[in-house]
């Protein structure tokens, strides 16, 4: 991800980012999981590609299930154009 940053290859890092947490997703490090899920989101919404965002607000919500960070997930807001959606329980 280093590299990716050092050239300014923002969706490159995006993708790195969302791979490195779903991997440690995979693994049961969610607690890790989910700063690089949500800085992939992030890189997403700035950028504007929605689908790559989804992927990666999945991974985050994965990983504050895995963390038993509940109020968080629930609490999180997302935002889209000028108006937040909230993560609400199923």
């Amino acid at each position: 991800m280093q590299i990716h940053r050092e050239i300014g290859a923002r969706y490159s890092e995006g993708i790195a980012l969302n791979l490195l947490g779903a991997t440690l997703l995979q693994v049961g490090r969610s607690e890790e999981a989910a700063p690089a899920a949500q800085e992939a989101a992030q890189i997403f919404r700035q950028m504007r590609d929605q689908r790559s965002r989804a992927g990666a607000l999945n991974n985050l919500g994965g990983a504050l299930q895995g963390a038993r960070r509940f109020e968080e997930a629930t609490s999180t807001p997302l935002w889209t154009g000028s108006r937040p959606l909230m993560l609400s329980p199923g």
